[in-house]
């Protein structure tokens, strides 16, 4: 099994949507020092970002009152998971785009300043993926459990 975020290639792979998270962007109050709050999303383009890995799409869409703005960003980190994109966000890295869950307190104790929080990034799935055909009992068994897992996590 192997749980994944964003857009899917097609195969032969199942899969099973856990949820749907719309990420907000956060930063250090160190990165701050350096760089001014942005107040509006074309602020963004000049600060330094933290991407968990993607192919070359460096763009940012965010949305507030029935608008949309896409931003070109610069990145300078990439992470292969969000744990450390959070840990670099921390550390004063950049700016990283992250969910509420993990951020939440970070945010209660300071660490992390959520930016722009009128505006909202599209959602993206959490899935689980596995292989085609029949599984064993105790695969299906831990996919259920975290199906109900993540449809009782906050919105």
């Amino acid at each position: 099994l192997e749980i994944r975020g964003g857009d899917l290639p097609d195969s032969d792979l199942k899969v099973h949507k856990l949820c749907t998270v719309h990420p907000a962007l956060y930063a250090s109050p160190i990165l701050l020092e350096f760089y001014k709050e942005p107040e509006k999303p074309g602020d963004l383009k000049n600060m330094p970002f933290i991407f968990h890995i993607a192919p070359g799409n460096y763009t940012l869409e965010l949305h507030r009152d029935g608008r949309a703005e896409i931003v070109s960003l610069r990145p300078v980190h990439m992470a292969g998971s969000i744990s450390l994109c959070l840990e670099f966000a921390l550390k004063g890295l950049g700016v990283a785009a992250l969910v509420a869950p993990l951020t939440e307190r970070y945010e209660q104790t300071g660490q992390l300043v959520r930016l722009l929080p009128e505006w909202e990034a599209p959602g993206a799935d959490i899935s689980v993926v596995m292989p085609s055909g029949d599984l064993p009992y105790r695969v299906r068994l831990f996919v259920d459990y975290l199906a109900e897992h993540f449809r009782s996590l906050p919105k």
